[in-house]
């Protein structure tokens, strides 16, 4: 798991931002009037520790989501990743779902699936595919995701 968003810090800890890859061109996304940023960023072999958020140091129980249809990220990938990651650190407290046909969104149960949005790494007018393309799959995927999470909670909150 690295940080995507900029530079992330928590207490005394900077974790520096996972960077896009140098040279990279969006392809034209399976919805009209998007684009595919698929592979913008960096390869997590290419990214430095100083980029990684230290999961494996928690003491939380974690869940960690992937959605096999995801077009932002390599969700499944980097999940794989960060499970090994925890894996080799002794955490053992650590688990992964990885949703089948779902895009990037984790849309609320019954909500119209979200496979393009406006958004800032967009041209004016256009907007980012997130995958889903099969919008009963990715539904079906994001009810058992959701439901997931509400039994992850119950089970450590209640």
């Amino acid at each position: 798991t690295t940080s995507v968003c900029g530079i992330t810090t928590y207490r005394d800890t900077v974790i520096e931002e996972h960077r896009f890859r140098e040279v990279f061109k969006p392809k034209p996304g399976l919805v009209d009037g998007s684009l595919d940023f698929l592979g913008a960023m960096k390869p997590l072999d290419e990214v430095s520790d100083e980029c990684r958020i230290p999961i494996e140091q928690s003491e939380a129980d974690i869940l960690m989501i992937a959605a096999e249809d995801d077009h932002n990220f390599e969700s499944v990938q980097w999940a794989e990743a960060a499970w090994e990651n925890c894996q080799k650190f002794g955490k053992k407290n650590f688990s992964i779902k990885i949703y089948p046909g779902m895009g990037h969104a984790l849309d609320a149960p019954f909500a119209p699936v979200a496979t393009a949005i406006p958004h800032m790494l967009a041209p004016k007018g256009m907007r980012v595919y997130l995958g889903g393309a099969d919008k009963m799959t990715a539904s079906r995927s994001q009810l058992e995701g959701f439901n997931d999470i509400v039994k992850f909670f119950s089970s450590r909150l209640i």
